[in-house]
């Protein structure tokens, strides 16, 4: 088949697959953040962030205050998973 034979050359063989992995854990290991978070991604044990605003005024009524405000939060959020991410990696470097 000839798709399949395109797609192998795209995606490359498994072992390569499995190196790039190989790599990517043991940069996570040495304390290498973004290592562990695309590892974790890769592995399917991270899923990328999701973010859900509820409110009850009109998407339209939205003030920039507001918006502002709610573009902070999210970001809070975010610097927090980063902040534990890196925690994380420490306490594995360390075992």
């Amino acid at each position: 088949m000839e798709w399949a034979k395109r797609i192998e050359e795209l995606q490359g063989s498994p072992e390569r697959s499995q190196k790039l992995l190989d790599s990517l854990y043991t940069k996570a290991l040495e304390g290498d953040n973004k290592a562990a978070q695309l590892y974790l991604q890769a592995t399917n044990r991270l899923a990328p962030t999701t973010i859900k605003v509820e409110h009850t005024t009109k998407l339209d009524e939205i003030s920039d205050a507001d918006l502002d405000a709610l573009i902070a939060q999210a970001a809070l959020g975010e610097k927090h998973i980063r902040q534990e991410t890196a925690d994380f990696a420490r306490e594995l470097k360390d075992l």
